[in-house]
């Protein structure tokens, strides 16, 4: 991975997020922590992760996925996880970027894209380590926070980029069913929905299959 990662890392650390990870750039956040943190129950929205230093810990349903430097993370619909930072400290802080999934700058990707798409598990998240050519795109779009005056002309198709190098990668086919119209991955997004509504409430499994109709 040459020195790509070490670079991200320089630019996230110059580029402290707000509090809500958000950057100059819509749809880019940074996770900069200094400290290990409890496990803490979220509602995870569609998007690209990777982890830059550090290690963190995500349980989704029966699963649990360690993310060490170089892990790619990928979630196609809005997931209710589980998720503590197990490595970070002031000297090595835990990094990590993520990249909100555009569906419309997704679309118009696979519009064009002659690969035919995987048989549908309904599976909406996976894991994997990243590419080069990935993590070069991301370097890319997070480069633009030294020239916010090219920003609004340029990351459009730096994101693209971003996309594009996904869907080459290993997770391109769970890129590519999540594309694809099918029932029960609606429905399940449905009762997703229900899900992030009422953290900290109890929610029986009868009220969620009736609200799926």
């Amino acid at each position: 991975m040459d020195d790509t990662i070490p670079r991200l890392c320089d630019l996230v650390l110059a580029h402290r997020p707000r509090p809500d990870g958000a950057t100059a750039i819509a749809n880019l956040h940074f996770a900069v922590f200094d400290q290990t943190t409890v496990p803490t129950l979220r509602v995870c929205d569609p998007m690209i992760c990777v982890v830059l230093q550090g290690m963190k810990e995500v349980t989704i349903g029966a699963e649990i996925l360690r993310f060490a430097p170089g892990a790619c993370f990928l979630s196609t619909m809005s997931l209710p996880a589980t998720s503590a930072v197990l490595r970070a400290d002031k000297r090595r802080p835990y990094l990590a970027i993520s990249m909100g999934l555009n569906q419309d700058r997704l679309a118009t990707l696979l519009a064009s894209d002659a690969t035919p798409p995987p048989p549908t598990d309904a599976r909406a998240f996976g894991i994997g380590q990243a590419p080069g050519a990935l993590l070069g795109a991301l370097l890319n779009l997070v480069a633009l926070l030294d020239q916010p005056q090219d920003i609004a002309a340029l990351a459009p198709g730096r994101e693209h980029e971003v996309l594009y190098r996904l869907l080459q990668s290993d997770q391109g086919p769970l890129l590519r069913q999540a594309a694809q119209s099918d029932g029960t991955t609606a429905r399940l997004a449905e009762a997703i929905e229900r899900i992030r509504g009422n953290l900290g409430k109890p929610l029986r499994v009868e009220e969620l299959a009736a609200s799926r109709g």
